[in-house]
């Protein structure tokens, strides 16, 4: 387990909330407009005081990470591995090789965390319905269909 995605550019995050604990990962659809790359989104979280650990953008592939594996994030009240998507595609078809490459990645780094491969809840769930310290994977907004679609099966 490494606290740092290899080949995400760190962007540190100026404040955490304290030590992770929940093996889950939390995938957060943005809301940013497309002039927005993770270096900058990363620069948005931090003017407005919610870090998360990686920012992903689909259509490029580039990653940015703000905190390391053993901090917890403060975008969302939930504890858990925050990956914030920029611009997230709605069908596995639209997934580019750098996406899929990205994704790979992270997909990787989340499963070296003791992060299991399974979305328990199905499609997206709202933010009351996170139980505090389950495992796998959720998604916040319309990421679910876009991420099941085997791009993170071993």
């Amino acid at each position: 387990m490494s606290a740092w995605m290899s080949g995400a550019v760190r962007a540190p995050a100026y404040r955490d909330a304290g030590l992770r604990q929940a093996d889950r990962c939390l995938w957060i659809a943005s809301d940013l407009d497309e002039d927005y790359s993770p270096a900058l989104a990363a620069r948005y979280c931090n003017a407005t005081l919610k870090g998360v650990h990686l920012v992903v953008d689909l259509p490029t592939g580039e990653v940015a990470q703000m905190l390391p594996a053993e901090r917890r994030a403060t975008y969302l009240p939930h504890d858990g591995i925050q990956v914030l998507v920029l611009r997230p595609v709605k069908t596995p078809e639209g997934l580019e090789s750098q996406a899929l490459s990205a994704l790979s990645g992270v997909f990787a780094w989340v499963r070296s965390l003791g992060v299991p491969d399974f979305w328990p809840h199905g499609p997206s769930t709202p933010f009351n319905q996170a139980p505090p310290g389950a495992s796998g994977h959720y998604a916040f907004g319309d990421l679910h269909n876009a991420l099941r679609s085997g791009t993170h099966a071993r």
